[in-house]
Parts: structure tokens; C-alpha cells; sequence
């Protein structure tokens, strides 16, 4: 069954087409043909949008110290043998911070820490829990460092925030509203587009909010009908 025969509703229409002042354009701007590829080319864009964010995340730099720190930490938690490298490549990015062989010394300590009840899939939020916890904790003031260092990196980035934006519902209605409306109205319809399901949307009076918007012009009073309340 197509998508179109199990939702209700009325067939998708192209929006209205907005152009940019005459004095700004250099050639005519696209013109969709139909509804459905103008749906399509914004699927396109969401899903282009959605890949650039998760690449900006993942390719941040931060990403892979935070990741070796969790190996680290887990190895050394469970009596694993844990990568010399690591320790050294997360002393190279806090430079002068740690000590490389006193901090290899300490993580090697962590499974003196470890209770007799502990689980054997611990997470790693659960060591961090578990080693700030422990009274012999003041045994290894690097490894508290460093789980400190990890609890307050970002591990996002501005830009990608601001690409999450594009995609929004307010990106969308900004484009034919910010040049048709001023700014006190286009946060109202902001707000009623965030929250459709609240109780003032449902208590809205439609028929009174038309009379009000026609009193307001001289020429919608000319065009419109009032609606009996």
C-alpha cells in the first residue's frame, strides 16, 4: 500500500515560490515542477545535512583522546594489558599535565581498587563512579586527573550544532515568514509550531482570531466576510 493511501489528508502542494530582490538576482531561480520533486530534493538535504553532522562529530579531534581513554581505563580496571602507546599518545595531548611512566604505574593500581562482588562488565561509567569512590583513591591523583580531564572535554562542536539548525522546523518557516511578518509575530507562530499539542493550541478561538486579522485593514474588510461568533 503506498504511504499517500494510508495517511489521510490532502494531496502535498509546492509552497509558495519567494524570490530574491530583482536587484539581487543574476538568473532566474529554480522552479519545481511538481510537489514531488520538490519533496525529493529536500529529502536529498536532509539526508546530506545528517551525514555532514555525524562526520563533524566523529572526525572531532577530541573524539579519539575520549576513546582511548575509555580502553585505557578499562583495560587497567580489569588486569588487562593496555597499550604503551595509548598512555603516551594521551600524554602528548595534555603535555605537560601528566607524567607518562607515573601514569602507567597508577592505572596498573586500579585492580587493587576493584571490590570481590564487582561485576565483570562493568561500564565505563561505572569505574569512574567506582575509582572516585574509593578511599584509596588518593593513590592515584593521575588517573583522577585524567577521568576528571575526560569528564569535562566536549565531545561536540558548535558547528554541528548550528548544521542540526538548517534542518529545523524553524530554518524551514523562517524562509517565506522572515521577509512577511514581523518579529513578535513570527515568534507567536514559532511557539505555536514547537507545542501544536498543547492546551492553548486546542483552545484557540479560529473564528475570532479571523474577525480580529480583518478588523485590523481597511482592505481585508473589503475582501473577507466576518464569521459569526
Amino acid at each position: 500500500m503506498k504511504v499517500k493511501e494510508r495517511i489521510e489528508g490532502d494531496e502535498p502542494k509546492l509552497p509558495r515560490q519567494s524570490r530574491a530582490p530583482r536587484r539581487l538576482q543574476q538568473s532566474n531561480p529554480h522552479v519545481f515542477a511538481t510537489a514531488k520533486d520538490f519533496l525529493r530534493s529536500k529529502y536529498f538535504e536532509i539526508l546530506d545535512l545528517g551525514i555532514q553532522c555525524l562526520q563533524r562529530r566523529i572526525s572531532n579531534k577530541a573524539v579519539a583522546v575520549l576513546s582511548a581513554i575509555e580502553e585505557l581505563t578499562q583495560k587497567a580496571w580489569f588486569g588487562k594489558a593496555f597499550s604503551e602507546q595509548s598512555v603516551e599518545d594521551i600524554c602528548q595531548h595534555y603535555r605537560d599535565e601528566f607524567d607518562e611512566r607515573r601514569l602507567q604505574a597508577q592505572l596498573l593500581c586500579l585492580p587493587n581498587l576493584r571490590s570481590p562482588a564487582s561485576e565483570a562488565n562493568l561500564q565505563f561509567h561505572d569505574i569512574m563512579l567506582a575509582v572516585g569512590g574509593s578511599p584509596m583513591n588518593a593513590m592515584i591523583p593521575d588517573v583522577l586527573k585524567l577521568l576528571t580531564f575526560y569528564s569535562v572535554c566536549p565531545s561536540s562542536t558548535a558547528t554541528a550544532e548550528r548544521m542540526q539548525l538548517q534542518s529545523s522546523e524553524a530554518h524551514q518557516n523562517l524562509q517565506y515568514l522572515r521577509n512577511t511578518m514581523s518579529q513578535p509575530r513570527l515568534v507567536c507562530m514559532m511557539l505555536l509550531s514547537a507545542y501544536p499539542e498543547t492546551e492553548m493550541v486546542d483552545s484557540l478561538d479560529i473564528d475570532k482570531l479571523m474577525n480580529e486579522l480583518i478588523l485590523r485593514r481597511h482592505a481585508r474588510r473589503r475582501t473577507f466576510s466576518m464569521q459569526c461568533v
